[in-house]
């Protein structure tokens, strides 16, 4: 128990709990009765992910980080298991910047991530996105 006893006046043992999972760590708020990710919390799991979010009944509800092993990062907001607003996407040598509104999605920009660099595209058509992700891959940007 944390924080004391566990009473209707007393949540604090809520705001600050760890739910050790088979594949991963939880550390954060938790819901009354099911203890389950419900609030600001960090999940760890095993193959190096951390995702910095607010969860609702154990989902992922608002905005979130999400660190991956690659080193590739993610931020943005899911609502109800769906991307909403702006969100970015950041790998080792490219940022993509997108919005998000009734399930679709509208490219925004295309930046090199490397110093010295310039955007590479502002709200273009996806086959062209899709053609300056190909040849940035290639090295002929």
């Amino acid at each position: 128990m944390l924080n004391g006893s566990k009473t209707q006046n007393n949540k604090e043992w809520q705001k600050n709990f760890i739910v050790d999972y088979r594949n991963a760590k939880y550390q954060g708020e938790i819901s009354e009765y099911e203890r389950i990710p419900s609030g600001l919390g960090i999940l760890l799991s095993i193959d190096y992910h951390a995702v910095i979010a607010h969860w609702q009944e154990g989902v992922i509800n608002g905005p979130c980080c999400i660190f991956y092993p690659s080193g590739s990062l993610f931020y943005g907001s899911i609502s109800n298991s769906q991307l909403k607003g702006i969100n970015v996407l950041q790998f080792s040598n490219l940022c993509t910047v997108w919005t998000f509104a009734n399930g679709s999605g509208n490219h925004l920009a295309i930046m090199d991530s490397l110093p010295g660099k310039t955007i590479t595209a502002i709200q273009v058509p996806k086959r062209e996105i899709e053609k300056i992700i190909s040849n940035r891959n290639k090295g002929t940007t």
